[in-house]
């Protein structure tokens, strides 16, 4: 084993011993104890054969993924991210393994981050599906805690990281932009059909008052003229006229 090796082992070592003192006033469960010091796979893949519940909320001590993590065996987290079921990208607790600086609660990748005692065991929580642009209560990335694991720092994967995280920020930068152009331009042409109709109700009302109005025709009143009119007492009777008259 070479200088560097031995560095990375007695780093891993003091990372486990740190975080598993963290909880040694637990009382673990049977189903914490044997995830906690599962040898292989093959022990963790018994409990899900058996249909043993896996997604358990303990009083102490950390779930199964935070337990894996720390044993340190990455098998045991691979068997558990791929036959398990369980969900990779929840909230833990930062009671039990407490993370100075962090606040209570932080994704389970920010703890597999300062936690994780080898590259693989990250790479296998990263690629799992979490959100890498994620940010805890007070806006760190999970940037800031893989910088606090001694394993993992000044690695290809924390190049592979911040490269996501530079790469997420600009689209998110871009599609914002993006966003504010099209809502600008939609506020402008709606202001716009606003003034034109307001100028076309304007216009319109304008023409009504210039417009003559029509005034209404008078009927003329007919004149009886010269009707004639026979007498109510002497009804008017042609044969009366005599030959002289006409």
């Amino acid at each position: 084993m070479n200088k560097i090796s031995m560095v990375i082992a007695a780093a891993a070592f003091l990372i486990n011993t740190v975080a598993f003192g963290a909880a040694k006033e637990c009382s673990y469960s049977p189903l914490q104890q044997v995830i906690r010091t599962a040898r292989t796979e093959e022990d963790v893949m018994k409990l899900i054969n058996n249909n043993v519940n896996l997604n358990i909320r303990p009083k102490c001590g950390g779930n199964v993924y935070q337990l894996a993590i720390l044993r340190g065996n990455s098998s045991i987290v691979k068997a558990l991210i791929e036959n398990s079921k369980l969900p990779v990208d929840v909230l833990v607790s930062n009671t039990d393994y407490p993370i100075p600086g962090a606040p209570k609660e932080i994704p389970l990748s920010f703890f597999a981050a300062y936690h994780s005692p080898s590259i693989n065991i990250m790479q296998l929580i990263l690629n799992a599906g979490v959100d890498i642009m994620a940010t805890d209560s007070r806006g760190e990335t999970i940037l800031w805690y893989l910088n606090q694991n001694p394993v993992l720092l000044n690695t290809e994967l924390v190049d592979q990281v911040t490269n996501k995280l530079i790469m997420g920020a600009s689209a998110a930068a871009n599609a914002a932009e993006a966003k504010a152009e099209a809502e600008a331009a939609a506020k402008a042409e709606a202001e716009a059909a606003e003034k034109e109709a307001a100028a076309q109700a304007k216009n319109d009302k304008k023409e009504a008052k210039s417009r003559p109005v029509a005034k209404e025709s008078k009927k003329e009143k007919t004149s009886a003229g010269n009707v004639i009119e026979a007498e109510p007492d002497e009804p008017f009777k042609p044969e009366s006229l005599t030959k002289s008259e006409f």
